[in-house]
C-alpha cells in the first residue's frame, strides 16, 4: 500500500461520513477524478460514483469533465 493510499483509507475510516471525507479531499486537492477516489480508497468505481453523484446532487461539487470514455476518468471539483 502506498503512503497516499494509507492516508486516504485512514481518513475515510475516521470520517463521520464519506461526504465529509470526499469534501475534505476535494478542497485539499481542488478537484479529482472518480478514478483517484477508487485508487486511493480501494473501492469500486460504482461505489465511488454513487458517493460523488450524491455530493453533486446536493450542489456541493460539480463534474467539470464527464466526457471521458470511462467513468473513472470523470473529473469533479468543489463548488466555491
Amino acid at each position: 500500500m502506498k503512503k497516499s493510499e494509507f492516508i486516504w483509507t485512514k481518513e475515510f475510516k475516521e470520517a463521520k461520513s464519506w461526504k465529509e471525507a470526499i469534501l475534505s479531499r476535494l478542497h485539499f486537492h481542488g478537484g479529482m477524478t472518480v478514478g483517484d477516489l477508487v485508487q486511493n480508497v480501494g473501492v469500486c468505481v460504482k461505489t465511488a460514483k454513487k458517493h460523488v453523484d450524491k455530493i453533486v446532487e446536493e450542489g456541493l461539487a460539480i463534474y467539470d469533465n464527464k466526457n471521458g470514455p470511462y467513468i473513472s476518468d470523470w473529473h469533479f471539483k468543489p463548488v466555491k
